[in-house]
């Protein structure tokens, strides 16, 4: 089993670093920060749906946790979000780079994409900070507390 703080690292790191690459390709024209945004975004992508797998999983563990819902439920949905926006703008970023065309209007919106898939990122990883650190998911004693209970019903 895929233990879920192992793997949502990785794509929040890849995703905000093609970013990044993906602001250096406005500046200097050589296709090589194109393409490696392209790969740290393909890689990102795939990434965040493992994640999004792992917190599947996660997610009916930590459900047991009293008054944790809300802030389950905006970091499930922000973190679907992300997900999607990404597949999104990988999508229209491939077809660019395959048709080898540079429509700026498109590579506009795909810059656009990633930094507002960009501040989603903080957003999912705030929601998962709550989690961790005020409702204890994730945390031993307190998943050892709530099977104890449970066992006792």
């Amino acid at each position: 089993m895929i233990d879920h703080p192992q793997v949502v690292h990785f794509p929040i790191a890849l995703l905000i670093i093609a970013s990044l690459f993906e602001i250096l390709s406005y500046f200097w024209k050589k296709e090589s920060f194109s393409l490696t945004s392209l790969i740290l975004l393909a890689l990102g992508t795939i990434g965040a749906f493992i994640a999004l797998q792992s917190g599947e999983i996660a997610a009916d563990i930590a459900k047991k946790i009293p008054g944790i819902e809300s802030t389950l439920h905006e970091h499930e949905e922000m973190a679907e979000l992300v997900f999607y926006l990404y597949l999104v703008i990988s999508i229209i970023k491939v077809v660019l780079m395959y048709l080898k065309k540079d429509i700026m209007p498109w590579r506009l919106s795909v810059l656009c994409g990633m930094l507002i898939g960009t501040f989603f990122l903080f957003r999912v990883g705030h929601y998962g900070g709550q989690l961790v650190y005020e409702w204890g998911a994730g945390v031993k004693p307190v998943l050892e507390q709530i099977n104890n209970s449970s066992a006792d019903e």
